[in-house]
């Protein structure tokens, strides 16, 4: 006789919950429910994960209780409410501002603005129902201005227009290695970017190329910005 009726969903639930968990103790406590759900006895799902008939019921208790996702937790705390979907709004627009490296900040933010407790791994599984990934940021120009790169698109495209056949355009910029802020993880909607300004500041050994698109060249020149004479003939020669 089952000791647990699971519905469809939340047998698929908790499946998907004990593939994304690395603790072993709070997956044999989700693999306890699956037994006992499928109709093996204490002693059977005990025998099964190595576990003592005593901590199979307790588990079980733990679960039927409670609010089912919180018998994983090891401090073991009544659930004190559930967050409505005007709260979840909130908590999106919250993370969506801001740059969220770590969950234990929303884990805060969720007890000091709602006054209700969420362990760090279920702000993971909140996060990811309400469309977040934690994936890395995404570095833009500084001083990137979108008008000024329409017009310079328009103007690109009339030159190219008037080309003759030993003219050539090439495409030059400063390349400056190992020499930037570093992109980091943080929790950004599944479908977008979190963009964080690059670093425009100059030092040390710069690389100067220039690209021609049509016939793919490239010319390098590399200089020494701190060596005046360098940076004087280069000058020179553009």
């Amino acid at each position: 006789m089952k000791k647990i009726n699971l519905t469809f969903s939340e047998e698929m639930k908790l499946k998907r919950l004990h593939q994304s968990l690395k603790d072993g103790k709070k997956r044999d406590r989700i693999k306890t429910i699956l037994f006992l759900n499928k109709g093996f006895s204490y002693e059977e799902t005990a025998d099964l994960l190595l576990l003592n008939e005593k901590t199979i019921r307790k588990i079980e208790k733990w679960y039927k209780e409670d609010w089912k996702e919180k018998f994983l937790d090891d401090n073991y705390v009544c659930y004190s409410g559930k967050l409505t979907d005007k709260e979840e709004k909130e908590i999106s627009d919250y993370v969506e501002k801001n740059m969220i490296m770590d969950s234990i900040i929303i884990m805060n933010y969720i007890y000091n603005r709602f006054g209700i407790k969420y362990t760090r791994q279920w702000v993971v599984i909140l996060l990811h129902r309400i469309w977040f990934v934690y994936k890395k940021t995404k570095k833009v120009p500084s001083k990137a201005n979108l008008e000024e790169q329409k017009k310079y698109i328009e103007k690109y495209k009339k030159l190219k227009a008037k080309l003759t056949k030993k003219e050539k355009i090439y495409f030059m910029d400063w390349v400056h290695p190992m020499h930037n802020v570093e992109n980091q993880y943080c929790w950004v909607k599944k479908w977008e970017e979190k963009e964080i300004k690059s670093n425009t500041w100059r030092q040390r050994i710069n690389i100067n190329w220039a690209y021609n698109i049509e016939k793919q060249e490239i010319i390098i020149i590399d200089l020494l910005l701190n060596n005046k004479k360098w940076l004087n003939y280069y000058r020179n020669i553009i």
